[in-house]
């Protein structure tokens, strides 16, 4: 088996012990022990719905392991869910992955970019440090590099690495992944236990969420 995989699975092993341990309880969650109230409520995209919105990084193995139940997520189809993510930015290479995820965007690719550039980073542990070299790297996914490359170095995504940093600190965040919910709490996975449990713990405040708008109305 190649020795990068052979880690990365060692790696989502240790990463996901907690799980057992948890499906021995109930599921009961509290305020300061597994989740984190934002000392400062941020306003979410819609009022009607309960939002989840997840901070991650390309560069970050546990967002890599955790991407794969989000993807399956029931909540996803959830129609009173607003779910939405945004690259997290608190250094230079975190910047550059995150502009290469809003290019993409920009380019309507991101769906063509995504997995394969998390699988370069985490899995092959490719060296891809600037946009130049992302641009190279999307363009063996059928991408026109040099639209790219001049995505990643526009105003319109410069704007929007900005307003992601912004969002950084407006949650508090201080890892990734974590996901903040309604605007009011914030999640990651040292306090809720594990990957797998940060599902678990924001399933648990959208119900919460739910029972207080339906009880609203």
């Amino acid at each position: 088996m190649n020795t990068r995989i052979l880690t990365l699975a060692l790696v989502a092993g240790i990463l996901l012990l907690p799980l057992s341990a948890a499906a021995e309880s109930p599921l009961r969650f509290e305020e300061g022990v597994h989740y984190t109230l934002l000392e400062t409520p941020v306003p979410t995209r819609n009022a009607d719905r309960v939002e989840i919105v997840k901070a991650f990084s390309y560069g970050c193995p546990p967002c890599f392991i955790l991407e794969h139940s989000v993807a399956e997520w029931p909540q996803l189809r959830s129609a009173d869910v607003d779910f939405w993510q945004f690259p997290a930015v608190w250094n230079q290479p975190m910047a550059i992955y995150a502009r290469a995820y809003f290019a993409a965007e920009e380019l309507d690719v991101l769906g063509t970019m995504h997995w394969p550039l998390f699988n370069a980073l985490v899995v092959e542990q490719r060296r891809l440090s600037n946009a130049a070299e992302l641009a190279g790297f999307v363009a063996t996914l059928g991408v026109d590099e040099d639209a790219f490359l001049k995505a990643c170095m526009s105003s319109a995504v410069r704007d929007k690495v900005s307003a992601a940093k912004a969002q950084v600190r407006r949650y508090n965040l201080a890892s990734a992944p974590e996901f903040i919910v309604n605007g009011k709490y914030r999640v990651d996975r040292v306090r809720a236990g594990g990957l797998e449990q940060m599902l678990d713990v924001v399933d648990f405040l959208v119900e919460l969420e739910r029972g207080q708008l339906a009880a609203s109305r």
